[in-house]
């Protein structure tokens, strides 16, 4: 997860997948390079949590 949060910067686009069960599900899409996080379902593992809060953070900071 560090290594993710610190190169976040080199992506153009995550797409972040729980596959805690079998079927894995898209939990959080983001266009990092420009900013938006166009999708996050409702609920989300709190290890998507951080991705999301390092992925805000940097919105907030860039507006």
């Amino acid at each position: 997860m560090k290594n993710l949060l610190a190169h976040l910067y080199l992506l153009d686009h995550l797409i972040v997948i729980d596959n805690s069960d079998l079927d894995g599900v898209i939990v959080l899409e983001a266009y990092v390079n420009h900013n938006v996080i166009n999708y996050m379902s409702k609920t989300i593992p709190n290890w998507v949590k951080a991705i999301e809060q390092h992925l805000q953070y940097e919105i907030d900071t860039v507006e």
